[in-house]
């Protein structure tokens, strides 16, 4: 993949008021494709240090473009007076670092409120279950297979009351998979 391709990823996906997750990790594969990443975690060297520090500036200048460049127009006015990569990366952090929780209690959510619908099959409301599953996993959720399993059996339908008493009494260990198909033959 060239630079132009890496670099269009951060042109077409700015980073807005719902998406910095995605866009840091956009920006740290840019970086270290360009081996700029360190700029963002290494303080600037002393005035002593020449070469260093004159490399460093460099390298921060350009860290700050490609994030200037690859903001809405809102974000950049806000951020624009930034020194350095750094101090951008921070206040992003600040103003959105707190996003990753709520976007996963709303998945979560979303998760232990999914209720299969009279005259819905069992393998729609287990596919919309499934598509679930990894947005929760993306936003750093903990659900183990038994925890999935247990809200799978929390969204049934009352008439499978039966089954997942057997399904318990059975101690039966399925895959999520083999549970849809089991549930599909009930």
């Amino acid at each position: 993949m060239t630079l132009t391709l890496l670099l269009n990823i951060l042109i077409e996906n700015k980073l807005n008021e719902n998406n910095y997750k995605e866009w840091k990790k956009n920006l740290i594969i840019v970086l270290s494709c360009k081996k700029l990443k360190t700029g963002l975690h290494t303080k600037c060297p002393s005035i002593t240090q020449v070469e260093a520090r004159k490399h460093w500036e460099e390298s921060d200048e350009i860290v700050r473009c490609y994030m200037m460049a690859s903001m809405t127009s809102t974000l950049y006015k806000q951020l624009k007076s930034c020194k350095t990569a750094k101090t951008i990366l921070d206040k992003l952090e600040d103003m959105f670092g707190g996003q990753a929780p709520l976007a996963r209690q709303s998945v979560i959510t979303n998760l232990m409120n999914v209720q299969q619908k009279p005259n819905t099959s069992n393998k729609d409301n287990m596919m919309t279950l499934m598509g679930n599953f990894p947005k929760a996993l993306e936003n750093e959720a903990n659900l183990d297979q038994n925890t999935q399993i247990e809200m799978v059996f929390k969204s049934l339908a009352k008439h499978f009351a039966s089954y997942r008493t057997a399904y318990n009494l059975g101690n039966k260990n399925l895959t999520l998979t083999q549970l849809m198909k089991e549930l599909q033959s009930y």
